[in-house]
């Protein structure tokens, strides 16, 4: 069977996209895993719908033969699907709102056309986005399509081996050409049915590393390495697609699990703060400052870090502790931001950090919803964000995990008092960065249904939730990183019960591309460690000492 694109080639009409990354649904047996939502489809033209008019061509001369237009909202709903009619044309009528448009052959075989975006794009980052009046008819340019490249070999098992069943799935991620993250573009699963062959195809020219990884963990997640598959990123081999090529010959050499667990670790959260800053490469830069004994300012700033690349170091509000200073003299920034008012991190200490950086400047406000809003302006002003992710600012055990979300996307952390009905400052700072998806964090105790739909106006997309923070992050877990959607072979652990490391630990983990989980101090809830299993980890880093995560959870042990 094949994974999809971006926009789900694979899946019926109007199915969910999982917010733009690659849906498994196709996959029978994991379709309960990312809780694909199917929509009902509008059969008739409503006085709020607007008309999407264009055509396909092909790239050289031509008409594809065969090709089908996906409408993805900002939610990653696949409102409408259509296909092109003669001389590649094709029309479809959609609610008033912002759009991307995704091309795929429908075809089983999918050799007609590579996956790709309006109007030329190979993901959905580089597209053009499709903005929809009522009544308006939107007439597009040419949607340029191209001939799909293949690749295709085959699996085998270990010499000398017990042959535990094997249930996979092979993915090619393109890499960036701007030095951003490897984005999944589509891939295909293998288990004992499939001849011990496999074959991807639809891809859009470009270079590509190719991940193997196993649902249960059985087999160690590897990466094309030239001739073999090595178990680690930094080995693999780029591989060029062009258009109409087929690759073949890669064959998968199956290797035992080689997960091990290792700490980053400190006598406190000064010196944990500053060992997670370390793991951050290169220098110069930016690097955050936030108060390390309470949590309010500092809340959101993960995901702002996250995005410049940047540490977040942890200080106390009237010093610096010297671990803290060495890190950032040796890191040699070109600009610190000290996130906060004077009350969490003091003048005395603002004054000292401009000796240690050309220039150092303090995002404040009247109080911690403020500042968030302040640094999401900062940020995201100029570029926007397609999506945000909203959770109760009064405490931290939801922001932890939106906030790992929120920087493994790309994306800002709003928070709000969770109590209150309604929130115009963060409505207003959600309408000026273009947010077309709002996803609230927490249940409805936590944030309220009235102040998130306040928040998120048309723009609501749906809610994570659970019993406890840790269902809360399982949860956002199996939907935002996805059991395939990453490229990394690590995922971060930080306790739950405590901000301190899980706040240093978000721009770590979302600058290397892994998920960042929350567990109990003594043990890992029994869905979280099958999502450690399903995403193929070769390596948990625990964030924190053993004060703060025991033997049980390096262990790996379930709360059962």
């Amino acid at each position: 069977m094949h994974l999809q694109n971006e926009a789900d080639p694979t899946a019926p009409a109007a199915s969910r996209v999982l917010r733009g990354r690659p849906a498994l649904a196709a996959i029978a047996a994991v379709a309960a895993l990312v809780g694909a939502v199917l929509l009902p489809t509008t059969a008739t033209a409503a006085s709020t719908d607007g008309h999407l008019v264009g055509q396909v061509t092909l790239a050289g001369d031509g008409t594809p033969p065969n090709a089908t237009i996906d409408v993805v909202d900002g939610s990653g709903y696949v409102v409408t699907s259509v296909d092109q009619a003669a001389r590649g044309t094709f029309g479809a009528t959609v609610p008033a709102g912002t759009y991307w448009l995704s091309l795929r052959d429908p075809s089983v075989e999918q050799k007609s056309v590579a996956q790709s975006w309006y109007p030329d794009a190979p993901t959905q980052r580089e597209a053009t986005k499709v903005v929809v009046a009522a009544g308006q008819t939107v007439r597009l340019g040419a949607f340029t399509a191209t001939s799909p490249g293949t690749v295709a070999g085959e699996w085998k098992y270990p010499a000398g081996t017990s042959h535990p069943d094997v249930f996979g799935v092979v993915t090619a991620w393109r890499l960036d050409e701007h030095g951003g993250r490897p984005v999944l573009v589509s891939g295909t699963d293998i288990d004992q049915q499939s001849d011990e062959s496999w074959t991807i195809t639809g891809l859009v020219a470009g270079r590509y590393v190719l991940r193997f990884s196993a649902i249960d963990g059985a087999w160690a997640t590897s990466y094309r390495a030239g001739s073999h598959w090595a178990t680690d990123p930094a080995a693999a081999t780029p591989l060029t697609v062009r258009p109409g090529q087929f690759d073949t010959g890669m064959t998968i050499d199956l290797q035992e699990p080689v997960r091990d667990v290792t700490r980053i670790d400190g006598g406190n959260r000064y010196d944990v703060s500053a060992a997670v800053a370390r793991r951050i490469p290169g220098t110069g830069g930016t690097v955050y400052v936030a108060n390390g004994e309470n949590f309010p300012d500092a809340l959101t700033a993960g995901p702002v870090a996250a995005h410049d690349h940047a540490p977040l170091l942890l200080v106390t509000p009237n010093a610096i502790p010297d671990v803290v200073r060495r890190t950032i003299v040796a890191r040699q920034p070109d600009r610190i931001v000290v996130v906060g008012g004077p009350p969490s991190v003091s003048a005395d200490v603002f004054t000292q950090l401009q000796g240690l950086a050309p220039e150092v400047r303090r995002v404040s406000g009247a109080d911690r919803y403020a500042v968030a809003r302040q640094l999401a302006t900062d940020t995201w002003g100029t570029t926007g964000a397609q999506r945000t992710y909203l959770a109760n600012g009064t405490g931290f055990a939801d922001a932890l995990s939106a906030g790992a979300a929120a920087a493994y996307d790309d994306v800002p952390l709003m928070i709000t008092p969770g109590g209150w009905t309604a929130d115009p400052a963060a409505a207003a700072v959600r309408r000026s960065l273009g947010v077309e998806s709002v996803w609230a964090v927490g249940g409805a105790v936590s944030l309220s249904d009235a102040v998130a739909h306040d928040v998120a106006g048309e723009k609501w997309s749906g809610r994570y939730e659970g019993a406890t923070r840790f269902d809360v992050s399982a949860n956002l877990s199996w939907d935002v990183f996805a059991p395939f959607g990453g490229y990394s072979d690590t995922v971060y652990v930080a306790v739950g019960t405590k901000f301190p490391d899980a706040l240093s630990g978000t721009p770590l983990a979302a600058v290397t591309g892994s998920p960042l989980v929350i567990v109990k101090p003594g043990c890992i809830p029994e869905d979280t460690l099958d999502f450690i299993d399903s995403f193929g980890a070769n390596h948990v880093v625990l964030l924190g000492g053993p004060a703060s995560l025991d033997g049980n959870v390096a262990a790996l042990r379930s709360c059962g």
